[in-house]
């Protein structure tokens, strides 16, 4: 008996996936993922600024001061949210991480967790 209420909850969430991947907002989402990858500057600036977090993080532990590090990465930052494709990008993003949310809060409630 939970081994066919297992199947039956794994074919259920298999199918929830399927309607997700196949929405128009997921296949927006992969579209903008693609021509990011293949943009000229969005890659190099997102490396430029993960580069900048790891330097942070290793200061801040060796009990370094970081605000000038801070200050590049900010103005890093500013610079990649000035990029339309990067910004569409961030709000379909967000959309549906919005989604998955609701999704996962909606099972909680379900089950009182």
């Amino acid at each position: 008996m939970e081994s066919l209420l297992n199947q039956e909850i794994r074919e259920k969430l298999e199918e929830i996936i399927s309607i997700i991947k196949n929405s128009k907002q997921y296949q927006e989402y992969l579209y903008l993922e693609k021509k990011m990858k293949n943009h000229s500057r969005i890659p190099k600036q997102i490396e430029k600024i993960k580069q900048l977090q790891k330097k942070i993080v290793k200061l801040e532990m060796e009990g370094k001061t970081v605000t000038f590090i801070e200050k590049q990465l900010s103005i890093l930052e500013q610079q990649l949210k000035e990029i339309p494709l990067y910004q569409d990008f961030i709000d379909i993003q967000r959309q549906l991480n919005d989604n998955f949310q609701w999704i996962k809060q909606s099972i909680e409630e379900l089950f009182k967790f």
